[in-house]
């Protein structure tokens, strides 16, 4: 599995987040994770589409969690990014040699691993690493 740097840097951003309760600036957060604002900005727009982040304009606005850090997984976060894919490609029922591969089981339960590891990681539990 190849996580891209927008996964990654999204995950970067959503812990960054997790630790305010308040509205937090994405300049600030940028600052600390030290990603551009503008690519932060693309990453954000994603994130708040999809209803991890709320946004609050004016002068004590920015960025907050939608949901609590102990309940958004890292898998929601990577599966908005583009980075979680349900199947590994060879598993997927339209595959040629699906049912003469000798591999497909190894690969559907790595899959299956890969993605229920990620469900169970929290923004909580990396930002309690952090302290």
């Amino acid at each position: 599995m190849k996580i891209s740097a927008g996964g990654r840097y999204a995950v970067r951003l959503m812990a960054d987040i997790a630790k305010h309760q308040d509205f937090v600036p994405l300049k600030e957060v940028a600052k600390n994770q030290n990603i551009s604002l503008k690519y932060a900005e693309q990453i954000v727009a994603k994130l708040t589409k999809e209803k991890l982040l709320i946004s609050s304009r004016g002068q004590d606005g920015g960025y907050k969690l939608f949901l609590s850090p102990e309940k958004c997984s890292i898998y929601s976060i990577l599966s908005i990014t583009g980075d979680i894919t349900e199947n590994i490609n060879c598993v997927k029922e339209n595959c040629p040699n699906l049912e003469k591969c000798v591999g497909v089981d190894v690969w559907a339960t790595l899959n299956t691993k890969i993605n229920d590891y990620l469900k169970s990681v929290t923004l909580k539990d990396l930002i309690s690493k952090d302290k």
